[in-house]
């Protein structure tokens, strides 16, 4: 039986190749993920100049330059979020799709910009009822969050203070149980 040589291996470029071969397998799933977030820079990026061109403003490097900065961000976000479910323990989120969750949170964000973009360019109402309906998804969106958030404030500024509250908030949970 012949010995393993590391040096061998190394500097034939079968340990890079390995390296290489599961990066490739562990980032496959974002494949479909990075693109759609790419297309939607590139189509917000499109829809900005044309929605410039129509109001008569200037095109810059410098806004050019935002794009590119903008789209690599967004798929090294997506990288991370990647990294960041996986070493999650199994027990804290089991099938944990963080990647996918902020890669629509971002898609999300330039679609209702593409619609923006046409609405300046083109002045057609669809797309000003789009972006309006938009809106007030998002608003309703941040009011739940806003009055969940004063909601649990309330209880966790009870629970510190007033400890037969407390008990008697917990009774009333395990009696609904």
């Amino acid at each position: 039986m012949q010995a393993w040589h590391l040096s061998k291996h190394v500097h034939s470029g079968n340990a890079l190749y390995a390296l290489w071969t599961a990066a490739c397998a562990f980032f496959a799933p974002l494949g479909w993920w990075l693109f759609a977030c790419g297309f939607m820079v590139v189509a917000d990026f499109i829809t900005g100049l044309w929605a410039a061109r129509a109001k008569g403003e200037m095109w810059t490097s410098n806004k050019m330059r935002n794009s590119i900065s903008k789209c690599g961000a967004y798929m090294f976000v997506i990288i991370c979020a990647r990294v960041f479910e996986h070493t999650l323990p199994t027990y804290i989120m089991e099938h944990a799709e963080l990647a996918c969750i902020v890669t629509a949170c971002i898609v999300g964000v330039e679609f209702y910009s593409v619609l923006e973009n046409l609405y300046k360019s083109t002045g057609n109402r669809a797309f000003y009822i789009l972006t309006q309906f938009t809106q007030k998804k998002l608003k309703d969106i941040d009011e739940t969050a806003e009055f969940k958030r004063n909601r649990d404030t309330e209880k966790s500024i009870t629970d510190i203070t007033d400890i037969p509250c407390f008990l008697h908030f917990a009774l009333e949970e395990e009696a609904c149980l």
